[in-house]
């Protein structure tokens, strides 16, 4: 057993919790210890709980169940909720119960016991498998030796040979480094001067961006709406340094860029200072836009404006493509320059694929003939009544 294990033992048998949490190691360990500082309902301890078990099961690899002494304490659980979260109370005294966490093993699946599905998950098996592939030396510029895979490293090729005014539909797995094929580009064609604009569909995208590159670009790159006036001080800069060229990258949402962003990029556009123009999650452009977001159907006319302007490459990226989808990208960003889809999709490796073949269902004729007789009973006594 770990030590971090060990001491959260204490802490669950007595119920006394500490007030700082933050050296314990496991992310499941630091989850249920944050909930227990804040008032969680007693089936979210419970899960938190199973967690916890599931996983030093896991670590210690042994036949035998983890054993875990709890308080009876106000939040915690009773006997009932414990059995409901598939978690069995072997024991108790006057003031803990003594559980075990149980193994997801469905009848309907052939080896559940020997092989539980839910073991990958609390090994915290490292599922994504993609190969690194040899890097470029432009890699250097964002502190990278390689690729994350082929098709990043294809797609990333085809964005820096792209013709004046293209547009590039990047169509790549979740995980397979959709997020580098704007920003590299982005960056090294900015090392002087230049603006490239990422519309994403969400604030805390926004920020996250922001989050993976702030080693890379030492000003602010997320341009979101805050009303405080840090925030309008920051917004401001931000369109300063877009309209003098040393913005390098911006992330922002569809209302953003139509709004308040609109007119430092234009100014930026006329200078000839704007690189790239992105939609990062790109299938959203036809899901949303008539009753919700409208701002998202307004992008193709902004772009055609700038591209009257100055001449910069449109990206579209996402990891969701139908040939409809396809079908109104192309007839929102398809001109003036070349339409081209790059597209390197696979079987995503997270999820595991469980199989069972049903020869038939017993007893599925008597239950129906159960039910059917049962809804004629409840009739007649309807007419008697």
């Amino acid at each position: 057993m770990t030590d971090s294990f060990l001491e959260l033992k204490e802490i669950l048998q007595t119920g006394e919790i500490p007030k700082d949490t933050s050296y314990f190691a496991e992310a499941c360990h630091q989850r249920l210890l944050e909930a227990l500082h804040n008032s969680p309902g007693t089936r979210d301890i419970a899960s938190l709980v199973r967690h916890v078990l599931r996983r030093e099961d896991e670590l210690q690899g042994v036949t035998s169940q983890t054993l875990l002494k709890v308080t009876k304490r106000h939040p915690f659980p009773d006997r009932n909720i414990w059995k409901q979260t598939s978690i069995t109370v072997l024991g108790e005294d006057a003031n803990t119960y003594l559980i075990s966490a149980n193994a997801w093993q469905p009848e309907w699946l052939k080896f559940s016991t020997e092989y539980p599905p839910d073991a990958p998950l609390y090994k915290e098996e490292i599922r994504r498998n993609y190969e690194p592939v040899t890097g470029d030396p432009f890699l250097e510029l964002v502190e990278l030796d390689a690729y994350r895979s082929i098709g990043q490293k294809q797609a990333i090729h085809a964005i820096l040979t792209a013709p004046e005014k293209s547009t590039l539909v990047v169509n790549l797995p979740t995980g397979s480094g959709k997020s580098l094929c704007a920003q590299l580009p982005a960056l090294l064609e900015s090392q002087t001067a230049g603006v490239s604009v990422v519309v994403v569909p969400t604030t805390a995208l926004a920020i996250d961006q922001e989050r993976a590159i702030r080693h890379l670009v030492n000003h602010d790159t997320a341009y979101y709406s805050d009303k405080t006036l840090q925030g309008q001080e920051k917004r401001e800069e931000i369109r300063l340094r877009i309209r003098a060229g040393i913005q390098r990258i911006i992330f922002t949402s569809p209302e953003s860029l139509m709004e308040s962003l609109a007119s430092s990029l234009y100014e930026a556009a006329n200078l000839g200072l704007l690189r790239y123009f992105v939609i990062d999650e790109a299938h959203m452009v036809e899901q949303w836009g008539d009753d919700f977001r409208p701002a998202f159907q307004e992008i193709p006319g902004l772009r055609r404006d700038l591209l009257r302007l100055t001449s910069f490459t449109t990206l579209l990226l996402t990891a969701t493509l139908t040939e409809s989808c396809i079908d109104t990208l192309e007839t929102l960003f398809g001109k003036p320059g070349e339409f081209k889809v790059i597209s390197a999709v696979q079987l995503r490796p997270e999820p595991a694929y469980w199989f069972a073949y049903i020869l038939h269902l017993t007893g599925y004729p008597e239950k129906k003939q159960t039910n059917a007789t049962t809804k004629g009973r409840i009739r007649q006594r309807n007419k008697m009544k």
